[in-house]
């Protein structure tokens, strides 16, 4: 059996921005903060020296991880077309796209074009991709 445990995110800047944000977003019922370091962390990320702070936020249905690295530095990809190799984007399923369209810009986020269209012949009412503060991309998805 595989189930998945959690959506790993390192951050670029602040890390308190990208908390607040997925705060807002997911409505935690937990958050556990910490700084790690040691022989443990570099076995895990095959790095020698790491350091690292996180903040992960748990919820009924997605605990996120927010990484900042103090060591080593982290390497900024700039992907402003969805089209890149790799992990794309984090799809969530919503109730009521417009609310977290909104929920989305007003912390931080950004939707890029107002327009959104109702998908025909299928289950989903409507998808879009918006970004968090820091561009990584989200799928929104109402059914």
């Amino acid at each position: 059996m595989i189930k998945l445990r959690h959506i790993g995110i390192v951050a670029r800047g602040d890390l308190a921005v990208l908390k607040s944000f997925y705060k807002a977003l997911i409505n935690p019922h937990a958050i556990n903060e910490t700084i790690e370091q040691g022989k443990e962390l570099d076995s895990i990320i095959g790095v020698n020296n790491a350091k690292i702070e996180t903040c992960k936020l748990y919820s009924k249905q997605i605990s996120i991880e927010l990484i900042k690295y103090i060591n080593p530095k982290v390497q900024i990809n700039n992907h402003s077309v969805p089209a890149f190799s790799g992990i794309n984007h984090i799809a969530f399923t919503v109730d009521d796209f417009e609310q977290v369209k909104n929920l989305v810009i007003k912390n931080g986020g950004f939707c890029h074009g107002e327009e959104y269209k109702k998908m025909n012949n299928s289950s989903v009412k409507f998808v879009k991709y918006l970004r968090d503060p820091e561009n990584n991309i989200l799928e929104i998805i109402e059914n």
